[in-house]
């Protein structure tokens, strides 16, 4: 019984001093998916493969002393077979986080990200995609001992899309989206005093909402767009209702993407520049968090 209490003790204090560490992933952010798959519906991208590569940074300020910053790369694949679809996300970053007493850092891959749908049109103006999605962790999930990039956890879910083009203005569209993910429990360990503490993490639920306005202007498009996420759910045994508090938010995010599609020796290309701010709602105990978050892409289709 003894033994019990204190490996407790331990864990709640290794989760009260962690609790302002963050999971941050690229693969999982929806506003960059649905800025880089817009190609789709470009008629002058109506090949097969579409490689694309987005250099991104993030900087974050949580609560009066927490700054952290991410910089890093990532590589996707399309496959465009009409009406499915087939894409891999895939990324590496280096993250770092400040307060006023300690600095950590570290360079990690992102989750590997596999997702696959099906394009479905209602009408002339109207379509949708629904898909599935599956994330693979590529490390050990350490969010204990600092900021992370990648869940580091097996993650299964589904998305469903559309695009509602104006009837007066087939230049001008309403992006929408909605999705739903499901990361899967795992075991992790740390070492306090000596001790390794063994126990369980659940991430929890992932749900975004996206909704968007599209406007073609000859060979530029521009986009506007706010995207609501919520994570919840979390679990860790032994139990610790701060580290969960501070492991569950709402977050709301707007964004504006420009984009300038062109020809190479007939073959279809695109550079975009995004830039996009957040912030949360909750959780509250460690102040309002802000996130900034710019990237570019270079899209080729052939």
């Amino acid at each position: 019984m003894k033994k019990h209490v204190m490996h407790c003790i331990l864990v709640m204090g290794v989760c009260g001093a962690s609790e302002l560490h963050s999971a941050v992933s690229m693969v999982y952010n929806l506003r960059i998916a649905e800025t880089t798959k817009r190609q789709s519906t470009e008629e002058m991208f109506n090949k097969l493969s579409t490689p694309v590569l987005t250099l991104f940074e993030q900087w974050r300020k949580k609560g009066p002393d927490t700054n952290e910053f991410i910089g890093g790369g990532l590589a996707s694949y399309i496959a465009l077979l009409n009406p499915f679809y087939f894409r891999v996300d895939f990324a590496a970053a280096h993250a770092s986080e400040r307060t006023t007493d300690l600095f950590f850092a570290r360079t990690q891959t992102d989750d590997f990200l596999l997702s696959a749908g099906y394009d479905y049109s209602l009408s002339a103006l109207t379509r949708f995609t629904f898909s599935g999605l599956l994330g693979i962790p590529t490390h050990k999930d350490g969010i204990l001992q600092g900021i992370q990039f990648g869940y580091g956890h097996v993650a299964i879910g589904g998305q469903i899309d559309g695009s509602f083009t104006f009837a007066h203005h087939p230049d001008q569209s309403i992006r929408s989206a909605v999705r739903y993910i499901r990361f899967v429990p795992r075991g992790i360990t740390d070492c306090v005093e000596s001790q390794q503490l063994h126990y369980t993490f659940n991430v929890g639920n992932l749900m975004d909402l996206f909704i968007a306005w599209h406007d073609k202007v000859g060979s530029s498009r521009w986009e506007f767009g706010y995207n609501p996420s919520f994570l919840f759910g979390a679990k860790i045994t032994p139990d610790d209702p701060l580290f969960i508090k501070a492991n569950n938010y709402i977050r709301n995010s707007f964004y504006g993407n420009y984009k300038y599609c062109f020809l190479i020796n007939h073959i279809a290309n695109a550079v975009q520049a995004t830039a996009s701010y957040g912030f949360d709602i909750r959780p509250k105990i460690v102040g309002r968090s802000q996130i900034i978050n710019i990237w570019g892409s270079w899209i080729v289709n052939f």
